[in-house]
């Protein structure tokens, strides 16, 4: 019997380690808020960090924002999100928190206004 290798074992490794460091913080930071967590965000070394202010530029749903209130409690955290609905749900979640606020506004390189499509 022989055997064909049809992807690289290192790439499948790889993944593997993914999901074992995933899990290893996941259950700390589950479901918040309505807003599932991104792999991205469960990096080992964002919990060492110790931000005296954090941006979370893009908010969302505020996947990486509950995440940050929740590493960094005693962090200032702004929020900027263009979309107005959106940065509405996601403040009303922090109204009683003098240390995080969500703006409705846009980040870009130079002052304006524009129409969001």
């Amino acid at each position: 019997m022989s055997f064909r290798l049809t992807s690289d074992p290192l790439e499948r490794i790889r993944k593997i380690e993914k999901i074992l460091l995933m899990l290893r913080f996941v259950w700390r930071f589950l479901r918040v808020k309505g807003a599932w967590l991104k792999y991205e965000y469960i990096k080992p070394w964002l919990a060492d960090l110790a931000p005296a202010t954090v941006v979370d530029i893009g908010v969302n749903h505020g996947q990486f924002l509950h995440l940050a209130s929740r590493l960094w409690p005693g962090a200032d955290i702004i929020g900027i999100e263009p979309n107005a609905a959106l940065a509405e749900k996601v403040n009303t979640f922090y109204l009683g928190n003098p240390k995080i606020r969500v703006e409705s506004c846009a980040v870009g390189a130079e002052d304006g206004n524009i129409d969001l499509l």
